[in-house]
């Protein structure tokens, strides 16, 4: 839609439609936020039987087990660590540009990425704001709720506009009251609207940035999205699962703990029952009233019910792999994590999250360029041509890798090989301490400069190297 076509009350409504029809999208966004932080669909869990006139009866003095085994969460954590524990690498022609980006970068950066990466999995998207004081750019993690895109095309690759909510305490009288404000962000402006009880109601247009009274715009929307593919949300891959592998816990513990009263009385010859009383008394009491041919002899028996906790164990462990393979998370309980595994077995186990990571980097990517382009616009740098590769946090066999290493000397560069060494975390600063034990070993032969033997073969000592 081309909003500059639009009138001011017809922009006003089009932001209310968005924002009427962005709730159902809210809501289903806000299951992934719920279960990475353990609020499940177990905690509606309760004891209940078929009680009288076929109703659903609550019982209270049954144990009620809630247990939350937060797999889900645990899949997001190993992909974010797993692309997004260290810097990524910046390769770039233009080392100002590549000294630019790595202070960028900082530390306090890559914990906003991982909260982004947080976003994106659990809601499908996660939005960086960018902005300038005047002399740095800024940026700034929004609840991804807040957030309503405007897409500019069917496959959701470039903003029209945004829709962002924001709430405000403010003093009324003397009592402080929450307020909801909306702001549009279009190329040229941002239009600010009060909202109370789904109206807008228009307040006043803001600039980008103002300078001797005329008002500039950045050319570009400051919002960077960071998405999954296609914007799915892993919950939606792992939901059921997550809450079956709850269930079968809670209920095993609810076993175990009414392992006590596991034992069904029979009561013979004593008054009968309707089958409401029956399953209510035989849930709750564990009794249960029979009737004998002869209708003689009254007296109780025994029903023994054995757990198999076997059974329990078997399928929990198929729930938890299963969610590891829907995640495309790392699924360790294997016999492949035993045992100090090879290359190849490595390999194979971080399969799945390689493949997974190899789609969201490319996504996370093409968001990076888009930020980069905009820093360009407010700091007059060219950022074209810059490379940036995640790095993969990946457990490695060591002493597999320093031979590796070792057979590969002088058939790649040292600067790959101490790349690639575990021992290395920082490759330049190593690269520099190599250089200066060099140095200082050439220092060293040059206070005896006629050495013979190999010494002077190697054109090691001043003299020598100048025979």
């Amino acid at each position: 839609m081309d909003l500059s076509k639009l009138t001011e009350e017809q922009i006003k409504k089009f932001v209310e439609i968005n924002i009427l029809a962005h709730d159902i999208i809210k809501q289903e966004m806000q299951i992934g936020i719920d279960y990475y932080n353990y609020g499940q669909a177990i905690d509606e869990k309760i004891r209940a039987t078929i009680g009288k006139d076929g109703r659903l009866v609550r019982i209270k003095a049954l144990p009620n087990t809630i247990i939350k085994d937060n797999q889900y969460a645990r899949a997001v954590d190993q992909k974010i660590n797993y692309l997004l524990s260290d810097k990524p690498n910046i390769d770039s022609d233009d080392e100002t540009v590549v000294n630019f980006i790595n202070e960028f970068i900082d530390n306090r950066f890559m914990r906003t990425m991982n909260n982004l990466a947080a976003d994106s999995f659990n809601t499908g998207i996660g939005w960086l704001y960018l902005f300038t004081d005047g002399q740095d750019v800024k940026f700034k993690r929004l609840d991804p709720l807040s957030v309503i895109p405007v897409w500019k095309d069917d496959n959701h690759d470039s903003l029209e506009a945004v829709i962002l909510f924001v709430s405000k305490e403010e003093f009324n009288g003397n009592t402080i009251k929450k307020k909801e404000y909306v702001y549009f962000y279009t190329q040229d402006k941002i239009r600010v609207y009060s909202f109370e009880n789904g109206h807008l109601e228009y307040l006043t247009d803001e600039p980008y940035l103002e300078k001797n009274g005329l008002s500039y715009s950045y050319k570009k929307l400051p919002f960077v999205y960071f998405k999954q593919p296609n914007e799915l949300a892993l919950i939606k891959k792992v939901k059921c699962l997550q809450d079956a592998l709850n269930l079968l816990l809670s209920n095993y513990a609810d076993n175990m703990f009414e392992n006590p009263m596991n034992t069904i009385l029979i009561l013979k010859n004593y008054e009968g029952e309707d089958l409401g009383e029956f399953r209510e008394n035989l849930a709750q009491y564990r009794a249960v009233k029979v009737r004998t041919a002869d209708g003689s002899q009254g007296g109780v028996d025994t029903l023994e019910v054995t757990v198999n906790s076997e059974n329990y164990k078997v399928i929990i462990e198929l729930i938890k792999k299963a969610i590891a393979h829907n995640a495309r998370s790392l699924y360790l309980d294997n016999e492949r994590s035993y045992n100090a595994p090879n290359t190849l077995n490595i390999k194979a186990m971080y399969s799945d999250m390689e493949l997974d990571a190899n789609k969201l980097e490319l996504e996370f990517t093409a968001s990076f360029d888009y930020m980069f382009e905009f820093i360009g616009i407010v700091k007059n740098v060219n950022f074209k041509g810059v490379d940036i590769k995640f790095k993969r946090n990946i457990m490695v066999n060591d002493e597999s890798t320093v031979e590796m290493i070792k057979n590969s000397i002088g058939i790649i560069s040292n600067e790959t090989l101490v790349s690639n060494h575990p021992f290395v975390t920082d490759k330049d600063e190593e690269l520099e301490r190599i250089k200066k034990e060099r140095d200082e070993k050439i220092k060293l032969y040059d206070d005896y400069p006629d050495l013979g033997g190999e010494a002077r073969a190697n054109g090691l000592g001043e003299k020598n190297r100048k025979a």
